[in-house]
């Protein structure tokens, strides 16, 4: 599928935020020595892998299948030689891909994803006393909260629902 200028910079700007919002802290996220060069190699290397994924998702894509592209998503970050491993949890994997797959949705280029990005926000929506930290989050206490999740949206979408607690949330910082 050939991108016009204007939907290679949204993909462009969707993919440079995913990345940098799933990073725990942008300094623990690589390991000791890792040169300017390391970093933007995997910069590169993790956009062209998000634009893999976001293409399977051209057609929906079932949540058992979306797991396993989290979890294929947390291989490929594990194997990166200039990360440091224990900061490579399944929540930052779930939350660079779902926030990149929620960038395509918004901008009309994919049918709405299964899950939504979990963060702190989206815990503490669910569950206000929730002790998971999303940076460190386990395959087993994301499905956990994802069920949380959707229960919570109901009637809504999980996505739908998402947006508009962001939306919300980003509404009432600014007015206040």
């Amino acid at each position: 599928m050939s991108l016009t200028q204007q939907q290679q910079f949204l993909r462009n700007e969707a993919l440079g935020s995913s990345i940098r919002a799933a990073s725990p802290r942008p300094r623990t996220l690589y390991r000791a020595g890792a040169t300017e060069a390391d970093k933007k190699s995997f910069r590169c290397d993790m956009r062209s892998k998000l634009v893999e994924f976001g293409n399977k998702y051209r057609e929906c894509v079932t949540s058992d299948d979306h797991l396993k592209n989290i979890d294929k998503l947390l291989g490929f970050l594990c194997e990166k030689e200039m990360l440091e491993k224990e900061n490579i949890t399944f929540g930052v994997a779930q939350k660079m891909l779902n926030l990149y797959l929620k960038y395509e949705w918004c901008h009309g280029m994919i049918p709405e994803p299964p899950h939504c990005p979990i963060d702190s926000k989206v815990l503490k929506k669910v569950e206000n006393d929730s002790k998971i930290k999303w940076t460190e989050m386990l395959r087993e206490e994301y499905i956990s909260a994802m069920f949380k999740i959707k229960k919570h949206a109901e009637p809504e979408s999980v996505g739908e629902w998402e947006l508009r607690v962001f939306n919300e949330e980003n509404d009432a910082y600014c007015h206040s």
